[in-house]
């Protein structure tokens, strides 16, 4: 039998200054569901590192497990491609971009690159159909290595062959999402975590991060961005309210629909938008490697955070979504 009782009138609020905090079921939410959740974390043998759930703005869910606490940096992995693609839809907004038709020798401009690259637009870059060799899981991480390795890794990126024409398909490649950090600088005359700090981080109140960047003074766009659990549940609620926050549009409300959109089909989830993964089951999600999640559920007003630290982990947190979420909010 479900323990859902009767919503309270919860008053709206902005988590800029901190949480607050509601019983689940004061949510409305089946608070049984996730006490079986947290149950089955900490019995399942994983490394997951966090589990956070807010709905309607309010924190119903905060556990920390394997020796992980509350102001513990946590690593995005590839979540860090999310903030990403959400700085090149600010950068968009303040006209520092034209738009996701501009094509890549326009995006950086004086960058000695492939004859074949001219026709990659920043859509492409966004969406993984580059054309790019795909570099991560599925390729023992190698060409990851060699862009790591390379001495430019920008300009590692941009000398690399066409394996199909940009846009036809799906091949999920952190050189492109470097190439997007790139970008942001090229156009801003900032690294992506300064514009960051400005534009996003600041108007959420977060300030306990660590972004580090390559050799040329470039944040790391593929990985490398460092944030509390509770950080990444404030993107999450970013993305939820439309990019909304405390009254001013910090990221366009049209942004985020064409983000979140699927846009490509994609291997790990059904789809892929702006350089986020979406399930054709009504939810879309930053993803990244050992198991990071930053879940956004918008019709269930419901936002999770999980993170992890092995590669098995990503399977066990990425089913949660379906085992315990969504019944817990009537989905």
């Amino acid at each position: 039998m479900l323990n859902k009782q009767p919503k309270i009138d919860l008053p709206y609020y902005y988590p800029t200054q901190g949480w607050r905090t509601a019983k689940p079921e004061e949510a409305g939410l089946d608070s049984d569901t996730l006490t079986r959740m947290v149950a089955d974390i900490k019995a399942s043998g994983t490394q997951t590192r966090s589990s956070l759930v807010v709905h309607d703005g309010y924190l119903v869910v905060e556990e920390y497990y394997n020796g992980f606490k509350r102001e513990d940096q946590q690593s995005l992995y590839s979540c860090t491609k999310t903030v990403v693609g959400t700085l090149v839809g600010i950068a968009i907004a303040e006209g520092k971009i034209k738009g996701v038709d501009e094509k890549l020798p326009d995006l950086l401009p004086g960058e000695a690159m492939e004859p074949w690259m001219r026709d990659i637009t920043l859509e492409n870059l966004l969406t993984m159909s580059a054309g790019l060799p795909g570099d991560d899981w599925l390729y023992d991480f190698k060409g990851l290595d060699e862009m790591l390795a390379a001495p430019d890794p920008l300009g590692y990126a941009l000398t690399r062959p066409m394996v199909f024409p940009p846009g036809s398909r799906f091949e999920y490649t952190d050189a492109v999402s470097h190439t997007l950090s790139c970008i942001i600088t090229e156009k801003t005359g900032m690294s992506a975590a300064e514009y960051a700090e400005e534009k996003l981080f600041k108007p959420l109140g977060i300030t306990n991060y660590t972004w580090v960047s390559d050799a040329q003074g470039r944040s790391w766009g593929y990985a490398r961005l460092k944030l509390r659990a509770l950080d990444m549940a404030k993107i999450g609620l970013l993305y939820l309210r439309e990019g909304e926050w405390e009254g001013k549009q910090v990221v366009p409300a049209d942004w985020i629909e064409e983000a979140t959109k699927h846009r490509i089909d994609a291997n790990l989830l059904d789809g892929y938008g702006y350089q986020l993964w979406v399930d054709d089951g009504g939810w879309y999600t930053a993803l990244g490697y050992m198991g990071q999640f930053i879940m956004v559920f918008p019709e269930l007003d419901t936002v999770a955070v999980f993170t992890g630290g092995t590669p098995d982990t990503y399977s066990y947190n990425v089913g949660l979504a379906d085992r315990f979420i969504i019944p817990a909010a009537g989905g």
